[in-house]
Order: C-alpha cells, then structure tokens, then sequence
C-alpha cells in the first residue's frame, strides 16, 4: 500500500510501514487507561460493542485509503476508540474468579489463541485479497463498476470482508454476551452479603489505592515482557535475511516465512494444550519466573545459531542442517517460553487488583503500559542492529552478537525483577481476595 502511495523511494517504505503500525500502538496507548476506567463505570458490554462499532469503520476506511495521511488516520481513529484487549481480560477474569487457577490460564490461553488465529487469517485476507483484479482478473476483471472501484482501491476487499466479520461479531455480542461487571449483576436473595459493610467497602480514594506496588510490578514487567517479544520478532527476520558476511544467516525470504510459521504453530499448540498442564503442575507465579529465565537463556543461545555454519557436513562442505537444528531448538524454547510469560502475566496481573471496581483500570493501564513497549521495540531493535552492524572497527562475530547479547540481558533482568514478587499477592485464590 504504502508503494503505491507514489510518496517515498524503496529504501523508505518500510519506514513509513512502521509508522502506522506505530501509530496505532500510540493512539492505544493513550485510550487503554479511559475505555478501562469507563467499563467499570457503565459495564464491560457496551465497551466492547463501541470497539467493535469503531473497528468496523475503521478497517472499512482504511481499505480506502488513496493517501499515507488517511492511512495514518484511520489506524489512529481505531487505536483511540478500540479499547476492547483490556476489557476483554477483564471480562474473563471475571467470568473465571471462582474458579482454579489451572481453569483461569485456560481461560485466557483461549483468548490468546484467538488472538494469533485473528492474526494468521488477517494475514492471509491481506495476501490473497489485495488487488484483486490483478491477481484474479477472469474473477473480477469483468464487473463494469465494481471492477472499476477495486482497481482505484485495490485494499478494499480484504478490508472490507475483514468488516463484514466484524459486524457478524458485533451482533453476536449484541443479542448473547451477557455483563460481567460485579457491579451490575443481580445478586440473588441467597447470595447477598450478611455484612455489605465489610464486603463493599468504600471506593479507594485515589490512584496510589488502586495501582498498588504489586499491580505495579506486575504491570511493568508485562510490558517489559511485550518488548522482549516484539525486539525478537523485530530482529529474527532482519538477522536472517542479512548476508552471512554481513554479520547475519543469509536466508531467503521462503526460508524466513518457515521460520516464522514454526514458531506461530509452537505457540499455539502451547496455549491449547501446554498451559495449563503447566500450570496445575508449578503454578503461576513460579511457571511465570521459570518462562522468563528461559526466556533470557534463549535469547543468549538465539545469536550463537550462526556460528553453527562452522560445523560441515559429512563431505566436510558448510551446510545449514546444523543451522536449522539451532533455530528449531531456539524457536521452540522462546515460543513456549514467552507463551507462557505472557498469559501468565495477565492472570498475576488480575490476581493482584483487590477491588473489583477498579479491575477495568488496571487493565487499561497495563495495556498502556504495554502499548508504549510496542511502540518503542522495533525502533530500538533496528537502532541497535544497524548501530553495531555498522562498529567495523569490532570483529564481525562480536558486532552480529550485540543485538541478541542486549536482548539477553534485558531478559535476566526482568527475570531478577519476577523473582521479587511477593506470592502472598498473586497466589492466593482470586475469589477470596477481591472485593467490590
């Protein structure tokens, strides 16, 4: 889209790529704290029909889009009034406070998994879809002004379907989602509280009664954990499709695109089937520590991948078997590693609000807090590749290792942060320490 905005060179296009995506975090991360706070306030329900109102014309304006700024400003619009993540963790925690913690992480494996499907089937709409009079003209090449309208916007069809999806699912919210705000439920007679004084306490007064230090910590190190996520997925296709004597594996793009697609199946085979065996077997808080060590040891071992060249095959000649061994091995850990980490962040998160009220809030500031990391990842991963890259002066094996050695570093530090989480806050069951 953006080469066909005729705006910039070849060289750039992925600059102004990274912009909207940017964009788009950045306008998140200024709406998470208010559609949060404003859930709490009115319900959970109609929050997430306005999310999915405003990213149904979002999306719709965006397929067309004839100039970079309607781009940007459409991504923008949906960033500010889409605050349906924070939300939708809200409404599971709920829905899942009387429940164990094992039920909770399957939970919201689930809605993780969603997730990375949404991401995949997106994918695909944007790669077939795209330009479709080019790519399938006995299909759409002769329907007067149809065809007329899809060659001046060739994105629309893609966004258009991914609407129509969308609005399918705003009515399905519509007509069966129920509330899930405490507040707003209809407690029955049995069920009322013999002491409403101890159990409703008053509403805290201020914002230190809700972020509390744990809600803060938590807070913090998800989105620290969203940044070591984003670097990696930043830096792998860039280390991999850089020549190998340029400091990286010298891959093609096919062989990427498998690399990729490898670790997208690790990590949801994981959330359907790993978590919350894991969970019942360690339990959150300590399975959160052990993913973000693993984590960190990965991304030590991930650069070292490349030295792997030296060792030949059988007729003493280099190969990438043992390449491809490396990466495998790698891939695999991290996918599950930060799987795990990430899930399990959310649960902490939500195991550590103490009043129901202000469950909303937390949320929307976390996802602020991680919106923020989103932005700022993929510049910092490609500031610090280019930047070593380019240090001729230092071995060429030490400069194509600085990225991954940051990446490293970053993870043993988070990982000492976790271990300072106080259990007494995050593993006690969630039904006996939140209030109204």
């Amino acid at each position: 889209m953006i080469r066909d905005f005729k705006m910039t060179d070849e060289l750039h296009i992925g600059y102004y790529a990274s912009l909207i995506t940017s964009a788009f975090a950045m306008a998140q991360f200024i709406s998470g704290i208010p559609w949060g706070s404003l859930s709490d306030r009115i319900g959970r329900k109609p929050v997430i029909l306005i999310g999915l109102a405003s990213t149904s014309i979002g999306v719709l304006l965006f397929g067309l889009s004839k100039s970079f700024l309607w781009a940007l400003s459409t991504k923008i619009f949906s960033g500010l009034f889409n605050g349906n993540i924070s939300v939708l963790k809200s409404m599971i925690a709920e829905l899942t406070q009387n429940h164990s913690a094992e039920k909770r992480t399957r939970a919201f494996s689930l809605l993780q998994v969603t997730f990375g499907l949404g991401s995949i089937v997106g994918a695909a709409l944007g790669g077939y879809l795209s330009e479709p009079v080019r790519k399938y003209p006995a299909l759409f090449g002769h329907l007067g002004y149809i065809t007329d309208f899809l060659i001046d916007y060739p994105y629309f069809l893609p966004c258009f379907l991914a609407t129509c999806i969308s609005s399918v699912c705003w009515l399905l919210v519509f007509f069966l989602s129920k509330e899930t705000l405490y507040l707003k439920k209809k407690m029955d007679p049995e069920q009322q509280p013999l002491l409403p004084a101890l159990v409703n306490p008053d509403p805290p007064t201020g914002i230190k009664d809700i972020l509390t230090p744990q809600v803060i910590a938590m807070s913090l190190i998800y989105a620290i954990v969203a940044f070591q996520m984003l670097y990696f997925d930043e830096l792998l296709p860039t280390w991999s499709a850089t020549p190998k004597e340029a400091g990286g594996l010298g891959f093609q793009s096919g062989e990427i695109g498998t690399i990729l697609s490898f670790a997208g199946s690790v990590m949801l085979f994981v959330q359907v089937f790993v978590l919350h065996r894991l969970t019942a077997l360690f339990g959150l808080l300590h399975l959160f520590q052990l993913s973000l060590v693993s984590s960190a040891l990965v991304f030590f071992a991930q650069g070292l991948c490349r030295l792997l060249y030296r060792i030949p095959d059988f007729h003493h000649e280099e190969t990438k078997m043992w390449v491809w061994f490396g990466l495998v091995c790698c891939l695999t850990i991290k996918s599950l590693s930060q799987t795990i980490a990430v899930t399990t962040a959310v649960i902490l998160l939500n195991n550590s609000v103490a009043r129901s009220n202000t469950l909303g809030f937390i949320n929307g500031f976390s996802q602020c807090c991680n919106a923020a990391m989103r932005t700022l990842s993929p510049a910092v991963a490609g500031f610090i590749w280019s930047s070593a890259i380019a240090c001729y002066w230092i071995p060429l094996e030490i400069r194509a290792y600085i990225s991954w050695g940051v990446l490293g570093c970053i993870g043993c530090m988070t990982f000492l942060y976790g271990t300072q989480l106080n259990p007494l806050h995050f593993n006690k069951p969630h039904n006996n320490h939140m209030n109204n």
